[in-house]
């Protein structure tokens, strides 16, 4: 199995080489059903519709944004 290092929000973490947008989320323990999230991949955002199709790559840089209700 080979190993990739991405950037998620300043992050340098490892994942095995094929992982897509929606498993990094679940990795890192986030709801991809959840309302108010984003990701924007290398600067650019997503569609959450692909997220299960979008693999990420070595050196890929990923923003996770999550809204919060109030002000």
């Amino acid at each position: 199995m080979s190993i990739i290092q991405i950037k998620i929000n300043g992050q340098v973490l490892s994942h095995a080489r094929g992982v897509t947008l929606a498993a990094v989320l679940a990795a890192q323990g986030i709801d991809s059903s959840r309302r108010g999230l984003a990701a924007a991949l290398d600067g650019e955002v997503v569609p959450r519709q692909i997220w299960a199709e979008t693999v990420l790559k070595d050196g890929s840089r990923l923003d996770i944004v999550i809204a919060a209700p109030g002000g």
